[in-house]
Order: C-alpha cells, then sequence, then structure tokens
C-alpha cells in the first residue's frame, strides 16, 4: 500500500469518528493535489463543520479552490471573514491581501486588485524590517511586485530568495521553496533561468 493510500485510510478512518475539520481539509487538499479532482475538493471541503470554517487552512484551501475552479467569489468571502491580515498556516504564510490581488486579478477587478497588491507589499515590507533574514519574504515581496507590473524590482530578490536555498526540496503541489523559485524566475521574466532550475529539480526528485 503506498503513503498516499495509507494517508487515505487514516483520514477516513478519524472522519468516521467524528468530523474533524483539519481531516477533511486534508483529504479535500488531496483530492487536488494528487488527482486534480476540483469537483470533490469542493464537495469534501462543503463538508467542514461552521466552526472549521475560522481556520486561516480552511480559507487558503478555498482559495485554492478558487483559482482553480473559477469560482473567486466563494474564497474572496472566506477570505475577506478571516480576522487576521497575516496568515501563518504551513501552506501560506504571508498577508491576506496577496491571495484577495490574486482573486481580484483573475476576475479581471484590476484597480482592485492593484490597491491589494500595494496593501501586500507594505504588509511585506514592515515584516522584513522586522524580519529581515526571513528567505520567504523575499519570494512575498517579489509576488507582490510582480502582480504590480513590476518585474524588473522582483528580479533581484529572486536572487535573494535563491541565495538562501541549500538544497531542493518541497512542501505540497508547487509550495515549497525550491518550487517557488522556478516560478518566481519564470513570471519575472527570466524563463531560461526558471528552465535550468526545473531541469534540476526534475533530475533531483
Amino acid at each position: 500500500m503506498t503513503d498516499r493510500e495509507l494517508m487515505q485510510q487514516a483520514l477516513d478512518a478519524t472522519l468516521r469518528l467524528r468530523p474533524v475539520a483539519n481531516a477533511h481539509i486534508w483529504k479535500a487538499n488531496l483530492a487536488l493535489w494528487q488527482r486534480g479532482d476540483v469537483d470533490s475538493m469542493r464537495r469534501i471541503l462543503g463538508e467542514v463543520t461552521e466552526a472549521g470554517r475560522t481556520f486561516e487552512r480552511y480559507a487558503i484551501s478555498r482559495w485554492e479552490l478558487a483559482m482553480v475552479s473559477g469560482r473567486v467569489d466563494e474564497g474572496l468571502d472566506v477570505l475577506r471573514s478571516l480576522t487576521s491580515n497575516w496568515l501563518e498556516d504551513f501552506q501560506y504564510v504571508g498577508p491576506k491581501s496577496l491571495l484577495i490581488a490574486e482573486l481580484l486579478a483573475v476576475q479581471g477587478k484590476t484597480s482592485s486588485a492593484r490597491l491589494e497588491f500595494e496593501a501586500a507589499l507594505a504588509a511585506v515590507r514592515r515584516e522584513r524590517e522586522r524580519t529581515p533574514n526571513v528567505a520567504l519574504l523575499h519570494l512575498l515581496e517579489g509576488w507582490a511586485l510582480i502582480g504590480l507590473g513590476r518585474a524588473e524590482e522582483a528580479r533581484p530578490l529572486a536572487a535573494a530568495h535563491e541565495e538562501s536555498l541549500r538544497r531542493p526540496y518541497r512542501v505540497g503541489i508547487g509550495a515549497g521553496l525550491w518550487h517557488s523559485i522556478i516560478a518566481f524566475h519564470a513570471l519575472s521574466g527570466s524563463p531560461a533561468k526558471a528552465a535550468v532550475y526545473l531541469r534540476e529539480a526534475v533530475t533531483t526528485h
């Protein structure tokens, strides 16, 4: 039996005992990450209890669902209901405004998205002043700059983020620091460098 099958069994066993929100969220994420099953992800997230819908992990999963399904309003409603403006979950650590900005951009609401990207950029820079040695903040600042159409300014941040990587590893579906640098270079206008890192990641795993 594979690790994936064992995890599914463990989640199902947990849910037979009680409707644990995190078990539903993990199961929903696996439906998307492993099978690309958007409909199952939506159905499983719909089973999360009212109390569980206040979790940051639930909101981030709903953001992912909104991005892949195009049902943006649902993701926006969940994110805006969170009281915290800075999210801290293993799936995403950063300003809520950055996720909202991406959803608004998908909707084509350019002006509203720009305001959220600007808010995200300011929040990340404040955090960088407080904790200058956190590598992830280079990535978040670059993400916000790219959203604002300032890819040229993002490139030095990609280099700084890259410097912090000592060996390739990943977390979740393309969410690891190693894989994020591939996207970073591609989005900031350096596809050739992104291709170099993609080849290395493929041969390493």
